[in-house]
């Protein structure tokens, strides 16, 4: 190509179509990412759920959410925190 080519294809909708499709790309990739990111803590929180309910408490508990949801004993106190702050909101049964 030449040089007045390039310049006739860079100075025409090309480059703004092109950044118009990088930006779309950009917000589907970050609402893919968050939509995982939801869904993961959906899980661990059914699953924290049902161990409290198998009469799992304290460490026992935050281990075994360690281990079936391959998670760190940080997120795991996390959504076990969360969880109990939400009881407690509804108060006693």
């Amino acid at each position: 190509m030449t040089t007045l080519a390039l310049l006739t294809l860079f100075s025409s909708g090309a480059v703004v179509s092109l950044a118009l499709l990088v930006t779309r790309w950009r917000a589907l990739l970050r609402q893919q990412r968050s939509t995982a990111a939801r869904a993961r803590r959906l899980e661990m929180g059914w699953t924290c759920v049902r161990l409290r309910s198998a009469g799992l408490t304290g460490v026992e508990l935050q281990e075994a959410m360690c281990r079936i949801t391959n998670c760190t004993p940080d997120q795991a106190d996390r959504v076990i925190g969360t969880l109990r702050h939400e009881v407690d909101r509804e108060g006693p049964r």
